[in-house]
């Protein structure tokens, strides 16, 4: 019986072939194959697909169908890849092919073959999801290279940073934050010029860009150009109000400028969209000391210490109030606290400038002048373009009386300048030039027993005092002299001696 059966079905099979003929067998099967693969059951739709190919091989739509039911199963990627090749060859036209095999070089990061699929596609029957499947590998595309780009210029690899953002600006020329990256690249380079060009045509294309709004005010502060730092500022201020670094960094424009008022505003704003940063509200304190608000600059300053009590400078600031209240032990307690954590931070970075300028001021103003001197000229032997510590020098120049030192200290200082620094550096030069010229008036000398030089004109001598003409700070005054602290007095008419 079973003999018999198979001839049956086999000539029941071929009755059928013949009847219908292969391709509406193959066609059948391909519809059945659909049918699973809509309801989701790939592999049974994987198996009608193959049946179909068995009948007619040279049907293009089956096999992309027979890759969609591959992509369907997971793990199969290289299988539908084959089958969607074989579609492109069979019929050129047929666009979803093109698009599925370029969404799989897409996902492996094959952009350049997956432009030339969707490019071979869009040469067919125009198809308007070609054309947002391009725009979408060409975005990837771009994005992997801007990644790419950040993390060669982070690694040091400067020359493949800018290269591959170049190839990034070809695939996507109107993409703002391609514009806006190789601009950042430039200004930390301090390519200055040719940041703002970037960053410009960042801003041309997305004019909402307001991190490209802050980078050109950074760079406008860096020529020196402190009005053009504020339009920019405001500018991105405008279009994102949330950022408190935009008006932190507002604020310390205006400080430079003195214009201590706004800088309050600015920075009252910024702590308070940001109080838990520290770095903010150090800089709130200052600015209310530089505007004369002592109680909320100690407080603020007090803050600041109280989370981080080695915060380098602050120290030396609240020193410098107390010492302005006359409050002068507390001031040296604080310049006694810059000059341990100073030391406790060299300990581990003998190098580091900030800390090395923090703790010659705070000699200077404990009264070592000598360390001071030291210590300030270590940095600059480090970094001699270093202008704070030339500012540092001067000052403790002055406190020996050494003017003409002193003066020549601003001068560097003043070389080192953008061209709109504030004015504060060309006024102490200006004043230790009259100190100079009082000084060249006043020529008689009267040497203490402790070592100090005091340069005068003498007004009147007596057994137990000398008083003198003499400069004190901006202008000069008379000071008495005991004679018992005088070892000697040498008068600019007396006879020249060896």
């Amino acid at each position: 019986m079973q003999k018999i059966i198979k001839p049956i079905a086999f000539l029941l099979a071929a009755a059928v072939l013949f009847y219908v003929g292969k391709p509406k067998l193959a066609a059948f099967y391909n519809n059945k194959g659909l049918a699973y693969y809509e309801n989701g059951q790939y592999r049974e739709s994987l198996d009608f697909f193959e049946k179909s190919l068995r009948l007619d091989p040279f049907k293009a739509v089956t096999h992309y169908n027979l890759a969609n039911a591959y992509m369907g199963l997971g793990a199969r990627e290289t299988e539908a890849a084959e089958e969607y090749e074989k579609a492109i060859r069979l019929d050129p036209a047929l666009s979803e092919a093109y698009r599925a095999l370029a969404n799989i070089y897409l996902g492996r990061q094959m952009y350049t073959r997956a432009i030339d699929l969707i490019t071979q596609a869009q040469t067919g029957v125009p198809d308007k999801k070609n054309d947002s499947l391009r725009n979408r590998v060409d975005f990837e595309y771009a994005v992997d290279c801007l990644s790419k780009s950040v993390d060669s210029f982070l690694s040091g690899d400067k020359e493949r940073a800018h290269a591959l953002l170049k190839t990034a600006l070809k695939i996507k020329p109107d993409f703002a934050y391609i514009h806006y990256t190789q601009g950042y690249f430039y200004y930390v380079d301090g390519n200055y010029d040719e940041a703002e060009a970037s960053l410009n045509e960042a801003v041309l294309h997305d004019p909402r860009f307001y991190l490209a709004y802050k980078v050109l005010g950074d760079i406008a502060l860096k020529k020196g150009d402190y009005e053009k730092a504020v339009d920019k500022y405001k500018a991105a201020i405008s279009l994102n109000n949330k950022v408190p670094v935009l008006y932190n960094d507002l604020g310390l424009i205006f400080m430079r400028m003195e214009r201590y008022g706004e800088a309050v505003e600015y920075m009252e704003q910024a702590a308070m969209l940001d109080p838990e940063n520290i770095d903010i509200r150090y800089s709130l304190a200052s600015v209310y000391r530089d505007n004369g608000q002592f109680d909320e600059a100690v407080s603020k300053y007090n803050e600041t210490l109280g989370l981080r009590p080695d915060y380098p400078g602050a120290h030396n600031d609240l020193g410098d109030i107390y010492k302005t209240q006359g409050k002068d032990n507390e001031a040296l307690a604080e310049y006694a606290m810059e000059i341990r954590y100073s030391k406790e931070k060299l300990a581990k970075n003998e190098n580091d400038l900030i800390i090395l300028s923090n703790l010659a001021y705070a000699y200077r103003n404990s009264g070592e002048t000598a360390l001071a001197e030291e210590t300030i000229n270590r940095a600059i032997a480090l970094d001699p373009g270093y202008q704070a510590a030339y500012l540092t020098l001067a000052r403790i120049q002055e406190d020996s009386r050494d003017h003409k030192s002193a003066l020549r200290s601003l001068k560097k200082a003043r070389e080192l300048s953008v061209a709109s620094q504030p004015n504060f550096i060309d006024r102490d030069i200006s004043r230790l030039k009259a100190s100079i010229n009082l000084l060249n008036i006043y020529p008689d000398e009267v040497y203490l027993k402790n070592g100090r030089l005091i340069k005068g004109l003498i007004k009147k001598q007596t057994q137990e005092n000398v008083v003198l003409d003499v400069n004190i700070g901006k202008s000069a005054g008379e000071i008495t002299l005991p004679r018992d602290s005088i070892e000697r007095v040498v008068r600019s008419s007396d006879p020249q001696t060896d």
